[in-house]
C-alpha cells in the first residue's frame, strides 16, 4: 500500500509549536527542540497523519523541562540560608 504521511509539532489547541521543529524524510522524522530558557516546562505533540482515511492519526506526546536557575541564584540561596543559621 502506497501511503503518503506528514508530521508536525502542535500544542493542545492544534497550533504549531514554535520551539520544536519537525523534519520529515522518506522513512523517518527528526524532531529538533530549541533550548528552553524559561523556568517553566513546556509540552505538546508530534502528530503524524497519512493521506488515507483508514490510517489513524498518531499523536506522540513531547515535553521539555524548564531551564535551571543560573549558578549564582543557587549561591544566593546558600548565602541566605547561612545568614539565617548564624542569626
Amino acid at each position: 500500500v502506497n501511503v503518503q504521511w506528514s508530521a508536525k509539532a502542535v500544542d493542545d489547541d492544534g497550533s504549531t509549536l514554535p520551539w520544536l521543529s519537525v523534519y520529515q524524510a522518506e522513512d523517518y522524522i527528526n524532531a529538533v527542540p530549541q533550548r528552553n530558557t524559561d523556568s517553566a516546562p513546556r509540552s505538546g505533540f508530534i502528530v503524524i497523519t497519512a493521506d488515507r482515511e483508514e490510517v489513524a492519526e498518531l499523536r506522540i506526546p513531547v515535553s521539555q523541562g524548564g531551564a535551571p536557575d543560573p549558578w549564582w541564584v543557587e549561591l544566593l540561596w546558600h548565602c541566605a540560608a547561612l545568614q539565617q543559621v548564624d542569626g
